[in-house]
């Protein structure tokens, strides 16, 4: 599989023109490595309580009116295992023991057998690229042979569909906490009030207060509690 890096690292460097040119690339490269098709899903935690689905390729149509609601990572076995491991995923309808409806509904889409990949990405926003094919199932044998060129695609797609995607596929950060906001957030995020804050930094409270409550402005939150989680799902710690 050697000679397929270079037609990897072309796909992952070239400047495709629009989305469609990117999807075609996409898709021969995955028909290649012997799949029907391809899609990839992104979640992004914002607002934590309904995180955004983004859905791209040749994805259950079904998916997206279901993502639009909030009914994710549940959405499917699949989002479900990305939400929780790094660890790729070979499938079959067949094989699988938990609800049979999304697998059934699978297979009459044409959707037997695939493979996963989950992909971490900044932010704490989470990836998922899947090629799935019809007529036979992923063997061990081919896993084996094929592996590092799936694992290699899975992150050329991922940087593509960033691209594509822009600021819809990042937690935009439009705001800077200075040194000391930072800080302070910190120890908010461990559990620390006012106080105990000021003890540790040998500040006064009134400091303290003052730093969380630009914080809490900066990040648009409503409480102190508010802005640790989007200063931590933003990366910014």
């Amino acid at each position: 599989m050697q000679n397929k890096y270079e037609d990897y690292i072309r796909l992952y460097g070239v400047k495709i023109s629009n989305a469609n040119e990117l999807f075609l690339a996409i898709d021969l490269e995955v028909q290649s490595l012997g799949f029907d098709r391809w899609w990839f899903s992104l979640l992004v935690p914002n607002p934590v309580t309904l995180p955004r689905l983004h859905l791209r390729g040749h994805f259950p149509q079904d998916w997206a009116s279901r993502g639009e609601s909030g009914d994710h990572p549940n959405l499917n076995p699949i989002l479900c295992h990305a939400h929780y491991s790094s660890v790729p995923i070979v499938w079959a309808y067949d094989e699988q023991s938990g609800d049979r409806e999304f697998w059934s509904r699978m297979a009459q889409r044409g959707d037997k057998y695939g493979w996963s990949k989950p992909i971490r990405m900044f932010s704490y926003a989470s990836a998922v690229l899947t090629l799935a094919r019809g007529n036979k199932p992923v063997s061990y044998l081919e896993l084996k042979e094929k592996d590092s060129a799936l694992t290699w695609l899975a992150h050329c797609v991922q940087q593509s569909m960033c691209d594509e995607l822009g600021e819809e596929s990042r937690l935009a950060v439009r705001f800077r906490l200075t040194p000391r906001e930072r800080e302070v957030m910190l120890w908010t995020a461990d559990g620390k009030t006012s106080s105990e804050i000021a003890s540790i930094l040998d500040i006064a409270e009134t400091t303290v207060i003052f730093h969380i409550t630009n914080a809490v402005r900066k990040t648009d939150s409503v409480n102190r509690a508010q802005a640790a989680v989007k200063v931590a799902l933003w990366g910014l710690f």
